[in-house]
C-alpha cells in the first residue's frame, strides 16, 4: 500500500490529513509488518479515520 514513510505522508496530505512524522512511521511499519496499532486521544480528533 504504502512504499515508503514519506508516501505516507504524502497520501494522508492528498486527502487533508495533517500527519506528522512519527504517526507516519507508525502507520508505515504498522502495515509493513502487518500489526495493529492502538490509538488514543480525545472524541472527535480522526482515531477512526485513519
Amino acid at each position: 500500500m504504502f512504499k515508503s514513510i514519506e508516501d505516507v505522508e504524502t497520501q494522508f496530505a492528498a486527502q487533508g490529513y495533517i500527519a506528522d512524522r512519527t504517526l507516519a512511521t507508525t502507520i508505515y511499519l504498522a502495515i509493513a509488518l502487518g500489526k495493529p496499532i492502538f490509538l488514543e486521544g480525545e472524541p472527535g480528533v480522526g482515531k477512526t479515520e485513519v
